[in-house]
């Protein structure tokens, strides 16, 4: 059974105000896991490329998903018998910083 009890008829539920601060911060975090999530699926992408042909794609011509802080398509890198994914993202303490995938 649960503990979560049904409002009163007639009752509100308490207003959310943000404050200019608050936003900033939950964009930056919504951009971050928006980049980190584009970054994953790229990886696997990349990893799928390589088990049907046996090389990854060159990246010269693999199209990235834009990086939503610097809006430009997201760093990828072949190294050696992998690759490097880097994506910009911003902590919670400031930022912002570079997620790197290293494969």
């Amino acid at each position: 059974m649960s503990d979560v009890q049904p409002l009163p008829s007639g009752a509100r539920t308490p207003e959310l105000r943000l404050d200019e601060e608050m936003l900033d911060r939950l964009c930056k975090t919504t951009a971050s896991f928006e980049n980190i999530i584009n970054q994953a699926i790229t990886a696997l992408k990349l990893r799928e490329q390589k088990t049907r042909t046996g090389a990854y794609p060159d990246p010269a011509t693999f199209k990235t998903p834009t990086d939503v802080f610097i809006g430009e398509p997201m760093s990828y890198v072949r190294s050696g018998d992998g690759f490097t994914l880097r994506v910009s993202t911003s902590p919670p303490n400031g930022g912002p910083e570079e997620q790197v995938w290293e494969w």
